[in-house]
């Protein structure tokens, strides 16, 4: 439930204010995260490497957010209560992640042929492959953001960096598409570093990602 929790105030964060500038880096979002133990350290945005028309923002006024490129899709958050440290054993990191709210993000989803996920072939099971619209959300940088998978692999290093000696933890989550996109976070971060803390995965209502 309490994870679940997390991917509600992503949704919240999002829909309070959805638009995102496309001149200019965007501002850090306020979330209200539901267990007051955490804070939140990074705001997430994904990027659509497809594109709309501007025809397409005349015939809804107000709601060209539905056709923006990048859009705040979630967010990194770590428990800094002591007390709930203790009571945990550890330090928990939080990777929260929501499902599709915009035009584009719907697009991507619909990109179903199987591509195969760059780094070397296991030659027991040969190359993973997953949804190319699911990667290209993960892998696209936006003209003043960079990729979500940039974005997390280097947060989680820098937290991982400043709680140096700390039992740590990693606990990703997501609902719908954010469920297909902590999959591939998991494993990004999984193979990032050798010394990675513990990973865990909470999804709800994830479609198929890849093989």
């Amino acid at each position: 439930i309490r994870y679940g929790e997390f991917i509600q105030a992503a949704y919240h964060c999002f829909h309070s204010d959805p638009a995102t500038s496309a001149d200019e880096a965007p501002s850090p979002r306020q979330v209200a995260l539901p267990c007051k133990s955490y804070k939140v350290t990074k705001n997430l945005y994904a990027t659509s490497s497809v594109g709309l028309p501007k025809w397409v923002d005349k015939l809804a006024p107000g709601l060209d957010w539905m056709s923006q490129r990048t859009s705040c899709i979630g967010y990194v958050a770590v428990c800094d209560d002591l007390k709930e440290i203790s009571r945990m054993g550890r330090r928990d990191i939080v990777i929260s992640l929501r499902g599709t709210a915009t035009c584009l993000e719907w697009a991507e989803n619909m990109r179903d042929l199987l591509v195969e996920i760059p780094g070397e072939k296991n030659p027991k099971y040969g190359q993973p492959k997953v949804e190319c619209g699911f990667l290209s959300l993960y892998k696209t940088g936006g003209a003043h953001v960079p990729s979500l998978a940039e974005s997390v692999v280097e947060e989680i290093k820098r937290l991982k960096e400043l709680y140096k000696g700390e039992t740590l933890s990693i606990t990703v989550t997501g609902h719908s598409l954010g469920a297909a996109l902590a999959l591939l976070v998991a494993d990004d971060l999984s193979n990032c570093a050798k010394d990675m803390p513990p990973i865990a995965v909470y999804t709800f209502g994830g479609p198929r990602v890849g093989n």
